[in-house]
């Protein structure tokens, strides 16, 4: 099992519960971590199993900038979906 890392991801998003806090787009910092099990990809050398971490980062970024939160929580559930979407051979619980 491998733990991918996405650090320092910054982001620009609206986020926040009040007023001033819905006009102007913050400046987010993401770490990202979760598991994949690679031992597929490593066995096919077979892109279709592999992480393309240049995807998923473009992914992460372009949707959570077109977005808008009120909580952390909603935002994190969002890029989780991104992930779980952009899986290549992985099984539930690598994420």
């Amino acid at each position: 099992m491998e733990k991918i890392r996405i650090t320092n991801l910054r982001v620009k998003t609206i986020i926040g519960t009040l007023p001033k806090e819905r006009k102007t787009k913050q400046i987010l910092e993401l770490n990202i971590v979760f598991d994949y099990d690679a031992s597929i990809a490593a066995k096919t050398d077979d892109l279709k199993y592999a992480v393309d971490y240049l995807a998923l980062v473009k992914n992460i970024k372009e949707e959570v900038e077109k977005t808008s939160f009120y909580l952390v929580e909603k935002l994190a559930d969002h890029v989780l979906s991104i992930i779980f979407r952009e899986k290549r051979g992985w099984t539930d619980n690598d994420v």
